[in-house]
């Protein structure tokens, strides 16, 4: 809205005595005209560039004529106490016709701050939704870093570290796999020798069973003969004492068997307990040079880090050392010779030594 031009002052109200007649730069008309004319004005959102002008614009000539009313009132009560008091009335009521429009459109203009604040608040919280999905992620890899870390971190930068970790869980996962299938293979492997000696044991049995069957088969016979020729008993015997004499041989063989079937199977389950210690003792070790070999790898890494973060300072001060080589002694007459050769030494002492400074800074901890 274009600046209203000051309209000739008028007066307002006739004035009893003998001093000047109370007037101001607007009347109450032209004031409340005003009013109304900026009563239409209004921000539409941020961008709304033209309409924050013409708000704006308005504002401060309301602003100027609160002014110059205040101060025309100050010029005209300090001619007289009475009229004094006659022109803040006047004066408040003209105030009051305008105020209530100069705060309205105060509160047009404080739309924008009020905008800029709200997408600054959801700047921040979408920042703090990024991350929690970080941590989030990096949790389900095992992984528990400080969240300002995380949060220091490009997308791009934290997107490899995420992938490292998910790299390293699916490594352990897959380790962890492997050392289980192994150790299903040998349970079903000792399960398997145990029901095969289980099975030879059953198999002697049968047999052992068997050969007392013979025997007592044998007996009835020869008690039967026995009954039937006194003569034929010796005899009887002698043969039933042959035929017990291998049947002992016989089950003596069977149990001797049986112990040295036992024997091997204790022993092939000692060599497989051994086997499976020393497999066990060897993966442990792997794992405890992995385990030192990552935390080699992590201390390198550090260090690597750490003489990173140094680089510029480490930089900077080389540079003083190059600015103290770059120095020229001047030419001094034969009388300050000897004194500029001390500076100069002087000079590349403190080169040197700021570069031995520089090593101390990236000398490895």
């Amino acid at each position: 809205m274009a600046t209203a031009t000051a309209p000739p002052k008028q007066e307002l109200q006739t004035n009893p005595f003998t001093i000047a007649p109370i007037t101001f730069e607007a009347s109450k008309e032209k004031l409340v005209e005003l009013v109304e004319q900026s009563a239409a004005l209004s921000v539409v959102d941020i961008n709304d560039k033209k309409g924050i002008a013409a708000v704006r614009e308005s504002r401060l000539e309301l602003k100027r004529l609160r002014g110059s009313i205040e101060t025309r009132r100050k010029e005209l009560k300090a001619e007289s106490l009475e009229y004094g008091r006659k022109v803040d009335g006047i004066a408040k009521e003209l105030t009051a016709i305008i105020e209530p429009e100069e705060k309205r459109l105060q509160h047009e203009e404080d739309i924008v701050k009020r905008e800029e604040e709200r997408l600054a608040r959801e700047d921040a919280e979408r920042k703090r939704a990024i991350l929690r999905a970080r941590l989030a992620a990096l949790a389900e890899c095992g992984c528990n870093p400080m969240a300002s870390e995380v949060e220091a971190l490009t997308q791009v930068a934290f997107e490899a570290l995420l992938a490292d970790k998910q790299r390293e869980k699916a490594e352990r996962d897959a380790r962890i796999a492997e050392e289980k299938a192994e150790s299903e293979r040998i349970a079903a492997a000792q399960k398997a020798e145990a029901e095969r000696l289980e099975a030879a044991r059953a198999k002697l049995e049968e047999q052992r069973l068997e050969q007392e069957r013979i025997a007592a088969e044998q007996r009835r016979v020869a008690e039967e003969r026995m009954a039937k020729e006194r003569a034929e008993i010796d005899r009887i015997k002698a043969e039933q004492a042959a035929a017990q004499a291998k049947i002992d041989a016989e089950n003596k063989r069977i149990a001797d068997e049986l112990a040295e079937r036992e024997r091997q199977a204790e022993l092939a389950k000692a060599t497989a307990a051994a086997a499976e210690k020393a497999r066990l003792e060897a993966i442990a070790e792997q794992e405890r040079k992995e385990s030192e070999a990552k935390a080699a790898a992590e201390a390198a890494a550090a260090d690597l880090a750490r003489l990173e973060a140094l680089r510029p300072d480490h930089e900077k001060l080389l540079a003083i050392a190059a600015q103290i080589d770059a120095i020229e002694i001047p030419k001094v007459s034969k009388g300050a010779q000897a004194v500029a050769k001390k500076v100069s030494d002087a000079l590349k002492y403190a080169a040197n030594d700021v570069r031995g400074f520089c090593k101390e800074l990236t000398a490895k901890k």
